[in-house]
This record gives structure tokens, C-alpha cells and sequence, in this order.
């Protein structure tokens, strides 16, 4: 039996709110539509910025990916439905983001903020570990890791992201973004292990 309550939701309630959020945004509740992006936007925004480092850039996308999200409900059956309202909405985002990375390969932009920025906040990552551990040690650990690392950590444990689009966001095989997330896991874990 666990000590802390599940993380997870009832699948079934899940889908049954994620079919209403689907019916509100088809018939263009404007209420609905922004509270549904306002849910997102940060999620979304900090992956865009994981994949670019730009924040013009990742703003730029932002909007990008919630005007096509929109525009394909238009063709969306909701009873052919088979995934939750992040699923459906990450793919619009890997496939921004694989977009971004095809028209600019090789062409690295970066804004002098680092992933720091998305270090301060671990309330959402990993909260069994950080309710035990303390926000403070695990945000000591994410900063012992490289660069590459701390963004494939964050997009699977603090952004729910898979392998699949982890490595479409940042350009990288799959390989190596399991790769960089094994490495990444052992890394904290002895981080943590030394107090």
C-alpha cells in the first residue's frame, strides 16, 4: 500500500472530462477556449522554449500551436476520440516543434537565460520525491546535471512529455534522448543518496 495518495486520476473520469472539453471547444465557447489555454499555456511555453532557448521564438510557437490546435477541431470526431486533451494537444506540439527544428537545422538561438528558469519552481515535478526530499535538494541535483540532461529530465518528469516527443521536441534520435534521461535519473539519484 502506498503512503501517498495516487497522482492519477480515475481513466474513466478523465475521459469523460476530456470528451466535455473537446464539445465545449468545438462549438467555440470562447469562456472554455480560454480557460483551456490558459490551463496549458505554461506547459506549453516552457517546452517551445526547452526546444528553441528563444523566447521570442518560443512565444512565436506558442500561439502557433494553439491556432492549429484549434483549427483541427474542426475535423475532429469526438467519438473516434482515443486520447486525453495533453495528449491531443502534444502532438501539435512535436510536430511544431520537429517543424521549428527542420527549417533550422544546425542554427542554434539562444537568450542569455538559462533552464534555471525552470528550476524554480519543482511544486509540479516529481512531487512524491520532492514531499519526501524537499524541493531544495532536488533543485541542488538538477543543477549537478548538463544542460541537455536537465531539459530531457524536465520535459518527462516536470512536463509529462514521452520519449517519442521529448526527442522530436529537441531534435534528438530516441536513443539518445533515453540515453540522456537514464544518465540524468542515476545522477539525481546518487545526488539525493548523498544528502
Amino acid at each position: 500500500m502506498s503512503l501517498l495518495p495516487s497522482k492519477t486520476k480515475n481513466p474513466k473520469e478523465t475521459a469523460n472530462n476530456d470528451i466535455a472539453i473537446f464539445k465545449d471547444l468545438k462549438t467555440g465557447n470562447k469562456q472554455k477556449i480560454g480557460d483551456f489555454i490558459w490551463s496549458y499555456l505554461d506547459r506549453v511555453y516552457a517546452i517551445t522554449f526547452l526546444a528553441t532557448t528563444s523566447h521570442d521564438i518560443a512565444e512565436i510557437l506558442t500561439i502557433q500551436i494553439f491556432q492549429q490546435a484549434f483549427d483541427g477541431l474542426n475535423s475532429m470526431n469526438i467519438k473516434d476520440l482515443n486520447s486525453t486533451a495533453w495528449e491531443w494537444l502534444s502532438e501539435y506540439i512535436v510536430n511544431a516543434c520537429k517543424f521549428y527544428h527542420s527549417e533550422n537545422s544546425g542554427e542554434v538561438l539562444s537568450d542569455e537565460e538559462d533552464i534555471e528558469a525552470f528550476n524554480e519552481d519543482l511544486t509540479t515535478m516529481d512531487w512524491e520525491t520532492t514531499i519526501i526530499l524537499g524541493a531544495s535538494r532536488m533543485k541542488k541535483c538538477l543543477a549537478t546535471l548538463s544542460e541537455e540532461q536537465q531539459k530531457v529530465y524536465l520535459l518527462r518528469h516536470k512536463l509529462e512529455l514521452g520519449y517519442n516527443d521529448i526527442a522530436g521536441v529537441l531534435n534528438f534520435s530516441n536513443e539518445k534522448a533515453i540515453s540522456l534521461l537514464y544518465r540524468a535519473r542515476v545522477q539525481i539519484v546518487k545526488c539525493l543518496g548523498k544528502g
